[in-house]
């Protein structure tokens, strides 16, 4: 794929590795003479572990850069990929319950190791030599498996090679439940008599977008839901076997039937989670979602958006159309060459780090090594701050301290200069509180990391800044770009994926660089929030941005804050409450109120009601609801 009809030159190849050994040296193959691409190729591969070898290829996948003999076609690199990244192959579990029963294994392990030999060297040979070993393998395996349903009998557990779908009693409340569950983002309801084919669609919508829910089984009759299953498991068959070929049971689909006492027949409920790579339909085509509908994505630009959202291709690979030495001639190269390879020479390193490209530096290096990346990539390449003065849940332009300040230069000194920025006008600040005027405190390393992280890891194919938003009881960082590949919200703390590999790894090479520990910084500002008894910051995935929300609330529960204030002060109002909290709602704080009232642990202050209403400790005294 990578050395032959298609694939690397011999000095791609050399650079290509350069990252990983050193066994392959300079390139040797000037004038002709030396060693072939594909004998370069395997060198290569054999001088790295194996699981560098799969880190290796891994890279080569994701690659998107210019290739002398162009890259091999798509449908091959995602085969590697699902390859690489899949531990065992289908079916593996089952032929290797059968193995015992070859007749000669000595032979099926002889063409299995002459296929491995000839990977590199001969790859339709090593074709030839599979189909000995593979058909031999596999066919007691496939013997067996016809002897049962495909997806046998309803319980949790495997029989003979073939799962089983786990069969749930559902409760009368949740039935109600299931019934008034409306369409949307996340779930869809479909009758028994959809196509499968019809189904698929929404799968692949649910898998490319966030994950969701689709239950089979639910009829709407006059706009009400109407529980209506199979009959029985085995009338689901055909719709298991469709999903089976395309989303096949494992980490990233679940399926399971569920009954219920007084309901027709057994419902199919299939869970999704948001997938790694992108999912097609039986038509071919992969799907989307948005809202409540599943929708194909077509065009060459919505496919090349949605392979950069699964992480399958980078934008900082691209090459940007200014002249090379914007780069190579510039302070922040030269400066970060003394540092760290002073014997190399700008271009030469450029162009050994992949950074060049037709003669133009890429994304990646206009971003990391340019004096000024802003000039060469407007409104895509920049960080804004803002301070607003108000808890208001958005900041308007009444609300702000000073003109936004914009933060230029290559990416570390971006990333330096926002964080000194943010903290100096986070110390700057006063907000109201009880004791009076108070500063407001943020653990520096929880604006360091995030910073950097929104920096890094954004989608910079998408026109918009990085904005940092200073509010008197948040800071709010917006970065462009939805979370990549199987990342969430959710599992963002213990999920690892890098849609700017090039930038991540680059800069993480400066003396002090701002992403020393890879992959761990969210945790740290996190802990880092934990440690001053702050509440943890908030990240959610809006339409094309993530959103972090640092929040300077204390751990304690509003009603925990309100008893301790209360013990060494004579009373508390609401505004003092949301000073303390951080609550930014009135009616919040009134209904926090009105439950120490009613467990008799506060009551309103006598002669103080409306705005001016107080609470002091429960005393006896009747207690007044408040206003």
């Amino acid at each position: 794929m990578y050395a032959r009809d298609t694939g690397f030159s011999g000095p791609e190849i050399h650079n290509l590795f350069a990252d990983y050994t050193d066994v392959l040296g300079p390139y040797a193959g000037w004038g002709g003479g030396g060693a072939s691409r594909w004998q370069l190729f395997e060198q290569g591969l054999s001088a790295l572990s194996s699981d560098d070898q799969r880190r290796f290829l891994l890279d080569i996948c994701a690659y998107d850069g210019p290739s002398k003999y162009n890259l091999p076609p798509v449908e091959q690199v995602n085969q590697l990929r699902e390859m690489l990244l899949t531990e065992t192959s289908p079916g593996a579990t089952a032929a290797a319950m059968n193995l015992e029963q070859l007749a000669d294994w000595e032979a099926v392990t002889r063409s299995w190791q002459a296929a491995q030999e000839k990977v590199i060297s001969d790859p339709e040979g090593a074709i030839t030599a599979t189909r000995t070993a593979v058909p031999e393998t596999c066919r007691p395996a496939r013997a067996r498996l016809r002897t049962v349903p495909p997806w046998g009998p309803a319980s949790n557990h495997w029989q003979d090679g073939a799962v089983s779908i786990e069969q749930l009693v559902v409760t009368e409340a949740e039935v109600e439940v299931l019934l008034r569950l409306p369409e949307g983002h996340f779930l869809d309801l479909k009758a028994i008599e959809i196509a499968p084919a019809k189904l698929t669609k929404g799968m692949s919508a649910f898998a490319n977008a966030d994950g969701g829910e689709l239950y089979v089984g639910i009829d709407e009759v006059g706009g009400k839901l109407l529980w209506r299953g199979f009959g029985n498991q085995e009338d689901a068959n055909g719709h298991l076997q469709a999903f089976e070929r395309l989303f096949p049971l494992g980490q990233d689909f679940g399926y399971e039937f569920l009954t219920a006492e007084g309901q027709a027949g057994q419902i199919l409920h299939i869970s999704i989670q948001k997938t790694r790579d992108i999912k097609y339909a039986s038509d071919g085509k992969p799907y989307i979602r948005r809202g409540a509908q599943s929708l194909p994505v077509i065009s060459p630009e919505d496919i090349d958006r949605l392979s950069r959202a699964k992480g399958l291709s980078s934008f900082e690979t691209q090459p940007v159309n200014v002249p090379l030495d914007f780069v190579s001639n510039s302070e922040a190269v030269i400066g970060f060459m003394l540092d760290i390879v002073p014997s190399a020479e700008p271009v030469t390193w450029l162009r050994k780090q992949l950074l060049v490209v037709d003669e133009k530096p890429t994304v990646a290096a206009v971003l990391l090594f340019s004096d000024e990346p802003q000039a060469a990539l407007p409104k895509r390449s920049a960080i804004k701050i803002y301070r607003y003065k108000t808890t208001d849940l958005e900041g308007k332009r009444e609300n702000l301290a000073f003109d936004p300040i914009t933060i230029e230069g290559c990416l570390y000194i971006q990333i330096t200069a926002a964080v000194k920025r943010t903290t100096e006008v986070v110390q700057e600040s006063q907000v109201s509180g009880p004791e009076g005027l108070q500063q407001i405190a943020y653990p520096h390393e929880t604006l360091h990391e995030i910073i950097t992280n929104a920096v890094l890891h954004r989608d910079y194919a998408i026109a918009d800044d990085v904005h940092v938003r200073i509010f008197d009881n948040r800071i709010e960082v917006e970065s462009p770009g939805r979370l990549p590949a199987h990342v969430t919200a959710e599992n963002i703390l213990s999920e690892r994926f890098a849609r700017n590999g090039v930038i991540v790894r680059l800069i993480n090479k400066y003396v002090d660089a701002p992403n020393k520990d890879v992959g761990e910084g969210l945790n740290t500002a996190f802990a880092a929030m934990k440690a001053l008894k702050l509440k943890d910051p908030l990240i959610s995935e809006l339409a094309n941005s993530v959103l972090v929300n640092i929040r300077h609330e204390r751990l304690g529960s509003p009603e925990q804050l309100i008893m301790e204030h209360l013990t060494s002060h004579d009373e508390i109002n609401n505004r003092t409450v949301r000073e303390l909290t951080g609550i930014g709602s009135e009616n919040k704080v009134k209904t926090v109120f009105q439950g120490l009232m009613r467990n008799k642990q506060i009551e309103r202050v006598p002669g103080k009601a409306g705005a001016s209403a107080a609470y002091q400790k429960y005393s006896g005294v009747q207690a007044v609801e408040p206003d």
